[in-house]
């Protein structure tokens, strides 16, 4: 799965702790939150219903994409 989001552009969000920039930069903050959405909705589609629990309450991708690494 990481390829699909290679392929996408979107894997430092799964790699690294991608931070939030300042809201002072709206350009570059509104392409992350853009971005951030993206990768949530990615990891969210591919997983079942029942897994879903395990991601709930995390602060980004990269914090979800670890606890689904912890799982399996």
């Amino acid at each position: 799965m990481e390829e699909l989001f290679d392929d996408n552009g979107f894997l430092e969000y799964i790699k690294r702790d991608v931070t939030k920039l300042e809201k002072s930069d709206a350009q570059n903050f509104s392409e992350w939150k853009k971005d951030a959405a993206k990768v949530w909705r990615i990891i969210l589609e591919g997983v079942r219903d029942h897994i879903i629990s395990n991601l709930h309450g995390k602060e980004n991708s990269y914090a979800m994409w670890h606890a689904l690494k912890n799982l399996f």
